[in-house]
């Protein structure tokens, strides 16, 4: 806390941190979420980004988090790699649905980096278009980090904006059970981060 001249107080939040990863933000934005997740005993929310951020809830607590730096990667592949020159953002539709099924198909086999370059020989044998290879590279790169979800028994709570929310629910809804799933509303996400500046302020207050 610091206090200014005119004894107005400044609440700094720092961030959390473990013994694999911080989070600066997404915390705050868990925290503001808070009351969504209170009917559910056991999940984990998801907030995908950049740095995507998987946190534990556990009867009303966030006891855990993991990093994915699915956003970055895909960032890096798509402009900066070999692979560039055969990937070019396209409309969402049903052939780009299809590419990106497929992608996250073998993000979950554990095949993602065998199968990568194929990117490349696909658009170069003219089997895929750039616009189907932007969405096979994401849907492999999301499969990949949502594999570990074909074994979870809790539920997921998944809070994104529109783009990745399509995304994401599109290969939730493929590794697990459909049922187990909780979208956030657009609503709820916007607010969370003023949500959770007030909670936190209230608790130290």
């Amino acid at each position: 806390t610091l206090t200014l001249e005119n004894n107005l107080e400044i609440l700094l939040i720092s961030g959390v941190k473990s013994k694999t990863g911080v989070m600066r933000g997404e915390e705050i934005q868990a925290i503001g979420l808070g009351k969504i997740l209170e009917p559910y005993d056991d999940g984990v929310l998801i907030l995908p980004g950049t740095h995507s951020k998987h946190v534990v809830y556990n009867q009303g607590r966030f006891t855990d988090f993991k990093t994915y730096m699915t956003g970055e990667l895909f960032e890096i592949i798509s402009r900066k790699s070999i692979l560039a020159a055969s990937i070019v953002k396209g409309d969402w539709d049903n052939v780009a649905k299809d590419a990106f099924i497929e992608g996250v198909k073998i993000g979950i086999s554990d095949k993602f980096t065998e199968r990568l370059f194929e990117i490349r020989a696909r658009d170069l044998f003219e089997i895929a278009t750039k616009e189907e290879n932007f969405y096979f590279l994401s849907g492999m790169l999301i499969g990949d980090e949502l594999s570990y979800l074909a074994t979870n028994e809790n539920h997921v709570f998944l809070a994104a904006d529109q783009q990745l929310l399509r995304l994401y629910q599109e290969a939730v809804n493929l590794i697990t059970d459909k049922k187990k799933l909780v979208i956030v509303s657009s609503k709820d996400l916007e607010n969370a981060l003023l949500a959770g500046q007030q909670k936190i302020l209230k608790l130290h207050v």
